[in-house]
This record gives C-alpha cells, structure tokens and sequence, in this order.
C-alpha cells in the first residue's frame, strides 16, 4: 500500500490543506492530537484563531480530493496517516460502523407513523 497516493500533488492544496499536511505524521503511534494542530496553527500568524470546522473540511478534502488516509480513531491521540493497510482497516471499519450507526437511525425514524410521534411527544 502506498502511503500517499501516485495522483498526489502537493502544489494542488490549499494553504490550510498544506499547513495540515505538513503537522500529520504517519502512523498511529505518531498521532497528531487536537490541541497539537491548535497550538500548531496558532503559533502561525495567518492560521491564527482559525475556526476548527475548517480545519475538519480541509482534512475532508485532504481524504476526499486528494486520497490520503487520514485517520482518526477517537481515542485521543488523534490525527495520522496510515502506515499500512491494517491501520487503514482498522479506520475504515470504524468508518463504516458510524455510517451504519447514522443509517439506522434514519430507518428508524423514517418508519415511524404520524400516531407514534404524536403519542411519544
């Protein structure tokens, strides 16, 4: 497995997308937490109090437009690139287990009837 993709061209990012990439670290046990990548770019005069939605889109797009796999898996060491394809498939099915999760969900309230609602208010 590649760790980043062939197609990858860093001229291609943005500026916040490049700041991003430049702080992530391959591998689980080099996870880049949350409050690194606050503190990171902070300490950057144009980065400055940026809003961390943006920080989430750019890490999207850096997953989706550009194919890294940027891992995360919510137990506090944060953010990584894969190393190998396990760690990937460790990711991915906590990505398809969430996704799973938000689908039952809309099943769930899909089928219910007008009456149930109304009784459960």
């Amino acid at each position: 497995m590649d760790i980043i993709p062939d197609s990858f061209d860093i001229r291609d990012l943005t500026d916040l997308e490049f700041m991003i990439f430049t702080r992530l670290r391959v591998g689980k046990e080099n996870a880049t937490s949350n409050n690194d990548f606050r503190d990171y770019l902070n300490n950057s005069l144009r980065f400055r109090n940026t809003d961390w939605r943006d920080v989430r889109k750019a890490m999207a797009s850096l997953r989706l437009e550009h194919g890294l796999r940027i891992c995360n898996m919510e137990d506090g060491r944060g953010f990584y690139i894969a190393a190998n394809y396990q760690e990937y498939k460790e990711y991915r099915h906590k990505l398809i287990n969430r996704a799973k999760a938000l689908y039952r969900t809309v099943q769930s309230m899909d089928n219910k009837q007008p009456s149930q609602m109304e009784l459960e208010i």
